[in-house]
């Protein structure tokens, strides 16, 4: 497990977060992404367990309060606004809540090269080969007032990502959307993107990024340079 405060294949995975409480996928439209990004609600006194075997699962508070509770670890945790916590496959847990407490969840089967013991967390950000362990990463990114990618990006990777604060201009192969907190973007691999915060707030994003792909081995790659989706949470969201 990793605590922290942050400043499929081509079969989806389906969310496996079995709570009392509203949850909603983000990734539903995205027919080949490998991993399942969901929003999920807690309400008084929501319980959970862990997902299914062989998927990880990474949580990030949006808002509110909740308790982790890790077989083997000596203390339940209180995670709040902004913590996170990475659970990999394997590793029992339940969550809790005696008050509601909203979050953003990543699951996927796990496809790293070594089979991750519990109570191993997610290694810091370093120069050099990633480790194999370790199938996807997150990042937070921030912008501030005009600030922009300073290249157009391509790459076989996917991305999941939610607008956590600001707005802006999200370009998806050839088209352009604007985004604002709340919206959520499926990249699949190839496609050209690029970003520029717009308006007078800083923006800030939260995004997954995974890094087992093999583009010589996974053939359906190549086939989606055209494929993007931009939802968005509590309005249309068009191309610009």
């Amino acid at each position: 497990m990793s605590l922290g405060s942050l400043e499929v294949y081509s079969e989806t995975h389906t969310p496996s977060l079995p709570l009392s409480l509203k949850s909603g996928s983000l990734t539903q439209d995205a027919v080949k992404a490998n991993f399942a990004m969901f929003f999920a609600k807690l309400g008084l006194n929501s319980t959970g367990t862990s997902p299914a075997t062989g998927v990880e699962r990474f949580i990030f508070v949006l808002g509110g309060e909740l308790t982790l509770d890790v077989v083997g670890e000596n203390a339940p945790v209180q995670l709040t606004y902004n913590d996170y916590a990475y659970l990999p496959p394997g590793q029992e847990h339940s969550l809790s809540t005696s008050s509601e407490a909203s979050l953003l969840v990543f699951e996927r089967r796990y496809a790293g090269q070594v089979n991750l013991g519990a109570g191993r967390g997610v290694p810091s950000a370093q120069a050099g080969a990633p480790d194999p362990a370790y199938d996807f990463n997150i990042h937070i990114m921030d912008f501030s007032p005009g600030e922009h990618l300073n290249v157009k990006e391509m790459h076989y990777n996917q991305h999941g990502l939610l607008l956590l604060a600001g707005k802006g201009i999200y370009r998806l192969n050839e088209d352009w959307h604007a985004v604002q907190a709340g919206d959520v973007i499926w990249m699949a691999p190839y496609v050209p993107q690029w970003y520029a915060a717009l308006g007078t707030q800083p923006t800030r994003y939260l995004i997954y990024k995974d890094t087992t792909l093999d583009p010589l081995e996974t053939p359906w790659l190549g086939q989606g340079a055209a494929a993007s989706a931009c939802g968005c949470a509590a309005r249309s969201c068009n191309a610009a």
